[in-house]
């Protein structure tokens, strides 16, 4: 289990796909009014142009 990996215990590892899929969500949410307004492909291009600004 990847969990092991890091160090997480079961609450830990659930805590952060909760995380994860609340962040999923909200930033779905927003992308999906960017598209609405630029465009299906336009919208593409800045979801993927900006992923290599975010530090891991």
């Amino acid at each position: 289990m990847i969990a092991g990996d890091f160090g997480l215990d079961e609450s830990g590892a659930t805590g952060i796909n909760t995380w994860i899929t609340a962040g999923t969500a909200l930033v779905a949410h927003f992308l999906g009014r960017v598209v609405d307004r630029v465009g299906r492909r336009k919208g593409l291009i800045i979801a993927v142009g900006e992923l290599p600004l975010h530090p891991c």
